[in-house]
């Protein structure tokens, strides 16, 4: 296992405390826990990917908001990270990559320290007992840990936490957005989904961060702790692997790497539009969905070039009459694993309404297992966290679905018969599209 350990220096500028006071939640106030994780022998306690020291983990238990400064500071206008690697198995690849990741997209440099050096600021790669970090810069020992099963998109999501970031799904507008299922909730791992007070500098909720769980982490039956608002994300929230435009955009504010370039490049404002922010190069680092040199070409929303760009067989469907149907229905079905999210959206006071006229995603006698085989779960309503998954032949010519309120939701996973050696020759589906009106709605 390795281990990030950040140890004491000099607090950071007054500006730079309130900006991350703005843009990133501190321990919000939380219910005593059942079933608590265990502390380690320094004291610290690990809950899921975050690490409380003691004195933390105390004062979240007192339901005492912490305003602890949590970020690294700036010496002579530069964010230096010096670090030190003690574990001698380290993955260097995957720590240079993850490393490598977050200078390219921000002003922020890791110095590798060398032998003998004394300062007192560093950051520590070592042996340690999870997959977890404590939030940013403190003045005291402060340790992250990272083990091998952490790749990827783990190791530069727990740098993003040792930067000051928190979990996109603490934020303030969290529950614009998601909602959380917390009878679903691992006990030991609760304090992850509390919700935190903050400012957050004008940057959207992003379903796709780095900092976002997925919609079953930290599940203790497997059904869904998260569930989008939008449900077109709910197959995608949090399967993020890259720093996106707005954390790095966060990054970016919080340590004021946007404020130091505008300077450099001779601008008092910032010449970006449409969310994008003004880069090293002086030029504009833009959101998907735009383009030009100052982002001004605006096409369509960040999250639906999200969608066009990672689930492209996503849709909306709205028009009473339309088919909806499956990819390559009948004969030219995919052969590769998608996923995807169909929302039959009705007008306020109607049911969305859809009647099969053919199903075949698998052989009649996949129900009611469903292993090995495509599948479609169908939500009667955004609120509705889990639905039914159907597979096989499991839904009849006729059958009819309806929504509780105006939305009903299909979400299809097609097996991996590409990389499991088969071939889809099933039709898969198609169903027609109608409202009927809700009794006594107006």
């Amino acid at each position: 296992m390795m281990a990030l350990k950040m140890v004491r220096g000099a607090p950071p500028q007054a500006l730079l405390a309130l900006c991350l006071t703005c843009c990133v939640a501190p321990l919000s106030a939380a219910p005593p826990l059942q079933g608590a994780p265990q502390r380690l022998d320094d004291g610290y306690v690990p809950v899921g990917d975050i690490l409380y020291s003691a004195e933390d983990w105390a004062c979240l238990h007192a339901k005492n908001l912490m305003s602890v400064e949590r970020l690294w500071p700036r010496t002579e206008g530069e964010v230096k990270i010096p670090y030190i690697i003690t574990y001698k198995e380290m993955n260097m690849t995957m720590l240079e990559e993850a490393i490598g990741a977050w200078e390219a997209k921000t002003c922020i440099k890791f110095l590798k320290m060398e032998e003998g050096d004394k300062r007192a600021e560093y950051l520590e790669f070592r042996a340690g007992g999870g997959c977890f970090t404590v939030t940013g810069y403190v003045e005291g020992e402060v340790t992250v840990s990272i083990v091998d099963t952490c790749k990827g998109r783990s190791v530069k999501h727990e740098i993003g936490h040792a930067l000051g970031m928190r979990h996109e799904h603490k934020r303030s507008d969290r529950d614009n957005n998601v909602i959380v299922v917390r009878e679903n909730i691992d006990p030991k791992m609760a304090s992850n989904f509390e919700f935190s007070e903050t400012i957050n500098c004008g940057i959207p909720y992003d379903y796709f961060s780095l900092m976002h769980y997925q919609d079953t982490a930290a599940s203790i039956n497997g059904k869904r702790v998260l569930v989008a608002k939008d449900p077109r994300f709910q197959d995608i929230m949090g399967e993020g692997t890259e720093i996106t435009h707005w954390n790095a955009k966060l990054a970016n504010t919080m340590y004021k790497c946007v404020d130091d370039w505008l300077e450099a490049c001779g601008q008092t404002s910032d010449p970006c539009e449409n969310g994008g922010y003004i880069q090293k190069d002086c030029s504009c680092a833009c959101p998907l969905g735009t383009s030009g040199d100052k982002c001004q070409e605006f096409a369509m929303s960040y999250r639906d070039a999200l969608l066009e760009k990672y689930s492209p067989y996503t849709s909306v469907i709205n028009t009473p009459g339309a088919e909806v149907t499956s990819p390559g229905y009948p004969n030219d079905g995919p052969q590769e694993a998608i996923r995807y999210t169909q929302v039959m959206q009705a007008p306020k006071c109607k049911k969305a309404v859809v009647t099969f006229t053919d199903f075949q995603l698998g052989e009649e006698d996949d129900m009611p297992n469903c292993k090995y085989t495509s599948t479609l779960e169908i939500r009667t309503d955004v609120s509705v966290g889990d639905g039914k998954i159907f597979c096989g032949e499991g839904i009849k010519n006729q059958q009819v679905f309806k929504s509780d309120n105006s939305e009903l939701i299909f979400h299809y996973k097609n097996y991996d018969f590409l990389g499991n050696g088969g071939e889809n020759a099933y039709r898969g589906y198609t169903a027609v599209f109608t409202t009927e009106d809700i009794p006594g709605c107006r």
